[in-house]
């Protein structure tokens, strides 16, 4: 499936990327080359990467966050869009007006009132504007196998109506943290935006008997789920 994506920061380095890890049949090798639960969660995550450096810090009921440059604080910074000659819009100030540019978002700030006063989370924009097939979004969650000392706080966004740089919600969880530009901040799940509907499983012992065989080849031969997603890879070729 297509995702199609817009990158206001004017930064190649800064485009999302998929970053598929290798998988490996050798049972020597340690996850997560030889774990496919592991290696699936790369081919189908999006990775999103941190368009400055950012500082943050965390007291008991506080949050302190900046971009930082050259080892310095920065003025929060803003993200602009230009805007196509004979679109109107609703400048916010002369600046905008003037120039022909749309603010996208300024990096980090506070979403609410509430964020700020309760030390929950620090926001961040990423400068990546999002366009989906119709139905379907984006679940946006801590990066694969990437985060330790700060978390993502998850959020589903129907990226198929809404295209505006989603906002990145950081949990710190060590007191301290420096996230390096264009180092892995979070990831992005395509996801269909149709309700869910949970069920009692329906042919009960057709499918207890469908799982009785599976287990006994995995006891059989460890690899058996491997086998199984590569035949249906070369029956979709």
């Amino acid at each position: 499936m297509k995702v199609e994506f817009i990158n206001f920061n004017d930064d190649p380095l800064l485009d999302p990327e998929i970053k598929k890890k290798a998988l490996s049949m050798d049972s020597k090798n340690k996850p997560p080359s030889y774990c496919m639960p592991w290696v699936e969660a790369t081919r189908y995550s999006i990775q999103l990467k941190a368009n400055f450096e950012y500082w943050i810090r965390k007291s008991q009921d506080q949050i302190e966050a900046c971009a930082v440059q050259d080892g310095k604080a920065i003025p929060v910074p803003e993200i602009y869009a230009s805007v196509p000659e004979g679109i109107s819009y609703n400048a916010k100030d002369e600046t905008e007006k003037k120039e022909r540019k749309l603010s996208v978002g300024h990096t980090p700030a506070f979403s609410s009132l509430w964020q700020s006063k309760t030390g929950h989370s620090v926001t961040l924009k990423l400068g990546i504007g999002w366009w989906t097939s119709p139905g379907w979004g984006m679940f946006f969650t801590s990066a694969v196998h990437r985060n330790e000392n700060f978390r993502i706080v998850e959020g589903f966004v129907r990226t198929d109506l809404w295209h505006r740089d989603i906002p990145i919600l950081v949990q710190p969880i060590e007191k301290d943290i420096k996230i390096p530009k264009y180092s892995v901040l979070a990831s992005a799940v395509l996801m269909s935006a149709e309700d869910l509907e949970l069920s009692p499983a329906q042919d009960r012992e057709q499918k207890i008997t469908e799982l009785a065989y599976q287990t006994s080849f995995k006891r059989i031969n460890p690899s058996y789920y491997k086998i199984l997603l590569a035949s249906k890879d070369k029956k979709k070729d």
